[in-house]
């Protein structure tokens, strides 16, 4: 592939994926806004924000089937569309079409979320982690945007502009991938097994399977490992998201200062995107790394439950960091512990759909730990506990360890 094809490559992989985490991050700033509008209760509006986290778990595995039946590239396209389409309709109807839409972009993120990583192997199989890291940034950056952008954007055109206007990111992205892929051959399903390792085909035919069945690897203790990485990274990630800032409140913080912190938090996690990639790409055994995130995140748990007013905003942005490092490398792992692209996806269809509806659960659990015990203690005392449980789980994953055809091992 030339320079100015993998540039373009890059591009449309940052705009997709910048695509995948606004649609979420745009709605709680406007509840106001969607319950004068269409009477939504704070109940309704959850589950707004809920369903498309729902869909990256439940939907997952279906990315893996369509890039079998339909080649990597031609799934990639088919997900953004869905992003495009769903972001752009949602606002411009009553509350039918605000779900339906909202469910078409939460499909759409599912599948282009679960072959992020097989993209990252088939395009860039030498950068894993700089590809990883620029994505997730793309990703986390515009997710911030969204959420401070939100009131300001409806105050000044309307809260359907401010929704909808998150669907250019992936109108970007989606105009390219189906560009790339027109005129080309759709891959027969008979012949995806005959697809070899990335590393012989990244580059070439966009229309090319990617290779191999579309089960996922559920008898690979390789892929239950990176599954239980991504999972507490994902619990940590959305039950911090979600009370965080109200444990704050509750100690006496305005709701401004408490949302500052929040901001905080997830500034702190680009700066982990954005620095881990480079440690990433220089080490081959980056277990080190996986545990480091993690002993990182039990710092911040045991400090939030020991001294949470000693140093909040240190506290909050060693969290942040934590959680941003870990995140990132639990996507890295995607692409280095797979043998092919197609692997990837199957690594990351399973991976998605565990981590990601345990991780729905999690917000709700810890408010219902702290209700239960009217404490904020022993719900941070068990994320705690989550994040040292990730840390042991890095020891397992070496250089060596790969999840290969049907699920099993290679090298």
């Amino acid at each position: 592939m030339s320079r100015t094809g993998r540039l373009a490559v890059v591009a449309a992989l940052l705009a997709v994926a910048a695509s995948t985490r606004s649609p979420l991050t745009s709605v709680p700033p406007l509840v106001g806004d969607l319950d004068r509008a269409l009477g939504l209760s704070s109940v309704a509006v959850g589950l707004l924000t809920a369903l498309p986290v729902l869909c990256m778990g439940a939907l997952a595995p279906v990315a893996t089937l369509l890039a079998v039946r339909l080649g990597l590239d031609r799934a990639m396209t088919v997900g953004a569309v869905a992003i495009a389409v769903g972001t752009a309709v949602r606002p411009w109807g009553g509350v039918p079409l605000l779900y339906g839409g909202t469910f078409v972009a939460g499909a759409g993120i599912a599948v282009v979320g679960a072959l992020l990583p097989g993209a990252v192997k088939r395009h860039f199989p030498r950068r894993p982690g700089a590809m990883t890291g620029a994505y997730m940034a793309a990703m986390m950056t515009t997710a911030t945007l969204a959420a401070a952008l939100a009131v300001p954007v409806s105050g000044a055109a309307g809260w359907r502009v401010s929704l909808g206007v998150w669907a250019l990111p992936a109108a970007v992205g989606a105009v390219w991938w189906v560009l790339r892929v027109r005129g080309t051959a759709r891959p027969a399903a008979a012949a995806v097994a005959e697809a070899g390792p990335v590393g012989a085909g990244a580059g070439g035919p966009v229309g090319a399977p990617v290779g191999g069945s579309a089960r996922l690897p559920w008898r690979s203790p390789t892929a239950w490992l990176v599954t239980a990485y991504l999972t507490t990274s994902s619990v940590m990630f959305y039950s911090l998201l979600a009370w965080v800032a109200p444990s704050y409140v509750d100690r006496g913080w305005s709701d401004g200062a408490a949302g500052l912190l929040l901001a905080g938090f997830s500034a702190a996690q680009l700066g982990a995107a954005l620095l881990v990639p480079l440690a990433v790409d220089r080490v081959r055994d980056r277990r080190g790394l996986y545990a480091a995130a993690g002993v990182v995140n039990v710092l911040g748990l045991v400090a939030l439950v020991v001294a949470p007013e000693w140093s909040p905003w240190a506290v909050v942005l060693l969290l942040g960091f934590g959680n941003g490092a870990a995140f990132t490398l639990g996507l890295t792992q995607l692409v280095e512990h797979a043998a092919t692209s197609h692997d990837s996806a199957r690594l990351a269809g399973m991976a998605f759909l565990v981590s990601y509806l345990v991780a729905a659960l999690g917000p709700t659990g810890v408010g219902a730990l702290h209700d239960a015990a009217g404490s904020w203690t022993p719900p941070f005392v068990l994320l705690a506990v989550v994040a040292v449980a990730q840390a042991a789980t890095a020891a397992g994953l070496g250089p060596a360890r790969r999840v290969g055809a049907e699920g099993v091992e290679r090298g």
